[in-house]
């Protein structure tokens, strides 16, 4: 099975600037996004489905994040 196209993935193949143009956003988010300090918005994510021809998915997009993330929302802290 061949690895799945992520949005690192399409980020990197046009580089941050060219993404946040198509998008009409800035290039800091998606760095964010390339990172997985945060993830688009559904409208977004719609968008980079559209334009990728279906290339990225839901899952293509916000998976990734999910799993380089899921430590850390799985700690929790009842010291308060």
């Amino acid at each position: 099975m061949s690895k799945k196209f992520t949005l690192t993935d399409y980020i990197d193949h046009k580089t941050g600037a060219q993404v946040a143009r198509e998008l009409g956003i800035e290039e800091q988010t998606v760095y964010y996004w390339k990172h997985k300090r945060s993830v688009p918005r559904p409208h977004t994510a719609a968008k980079l489905i559209n334009l990728t021809g279906g290339l990225l998915t839901w899952e293509s997009i916000y998976q990734p994040f999910v799993d380089h993330n899921i430590e850390e929302q799985l700690k929790f802290d009842f010291k308060d």
